[in-house]
């Protein structure tokens, strides 16, 4: 076999830019990579990177993985669930959640249940596809922030979040959650707030909601740190100090119990495990 000789960066840029007036460039997008095409005829080159360089037709091909999505941004599709994705979102959100914060889970149920809610978003029940097929979910709802002062503060919510197990740590649920608080500043919410891993919304510009003045009803006494906000319109909670509490539909799961075992049995069975880092 050839053996593969790599060209070092620098010289790439030395020769295209020595031979401007003959280069001849083309793009071209794979599933996961941007590919630069670029030619010379008046040079010869044989060289071949086995990585970011390689010859292919006469051309040389320089190679960039797609970002924020690590190579599959040229292929996803984000739109409004329609009523035929129900139970696709459902299964693909029990898959997400199973054994995550519990045994098993309850986060497809919250889901069936909040699409009757009349706080529940329609335009912000959001499906991410990958060719067609759906990977990510987002579901929105809107709520209130009880201020202090006795004024309650219309602002909205969002979870579960769902992103396939096979498609996670790959920047889809960044690039989901990102495109849907657009939406949401869009249809007027001021701000969000949820409960969550800051590690992962920080990203997205969400702070501890107790840095806001913003307590959390469930746990008052502490900064909460896993309570988490994030301002769609600048200045919106200035000079407000007030608490928040989730809405009820989120424990329908846990009102009705019998209910929610009725309608897990229609699912795939699945073990439920006891986990490290589970909340109990």
């Amino acid at each position: 076999m050839r053996k593969r000789s790599l060209i070092p960066p620098f010289l790439v840029l030395e020769i295209i830019y020595k031979n401007l007036e003959q280069l001849e460039v083309q793009f071209f997008f794979t599933s996961r990579f941007l590919v630069v095409q670029f030619r010379i005829p008046s040079v010869k080159s044989q060289f071949v990177t086995s990585r970011r360089l390689f010859r292919q037709n006469g051309y040389l091909n320089s190679i960039f993985p797609l970002v924020p999505t690590y190579g599959d941004w040229m292929r996803y599709t984000i739109r409004t669930e329609q009523s035929r994705d129900f139970k696709t979102v459902e299964n693909l959100t029990r898959e997400a959640f199973w054994n995550v914060y519990r045994p098993g889970c309850t986060e497809h149920y919250v889901l069936h249940c909040y699409r009757s809610e009349p706080d529940f978003v329609p335009e912000l029940s959001l499906v991410l596809e990958v060719d067609g097929e759906i990977i990510g979910h987002v579901m929105y709802a809107w709520s209130h922030i009880d201020a202090d002062d006795g004024r309650k503060i219309r602002m909205m919510t969002f979870g579960p979040i769902s992103i396939r197990p096979d498609y996670k740590r790959k920047g889809y649920g960044k690039t989901l959650l990102d495109h849907s608080m657009r939406i949401a500043a869009e249809m007027g919410a001021g701000c969000l707030l949820i409960c969550g891993n800051i590690a992962f919304y920080g990203k997205s510009g969400f702070v501890v909601a107790s840095t806001r003045g913003i307590r959390y009803a469930d746990d008052p006494e502490s900064d909460a740190p896993y309570f988490l906000c994030k301002e769609l319109q600048e200045g919106f909670l200035d000079g407000i100090i007030g608490s928040y509490r989730d809405p009820e539909p989120y424990f329908v799961a846990m009102r009705n119990p019998e209910a929610f075992e009725k309608y897990d049995a229609e699912f795939p069975p699945k073990e439920k495990l006891v986990l490290p880092g589970q909340l109990g």
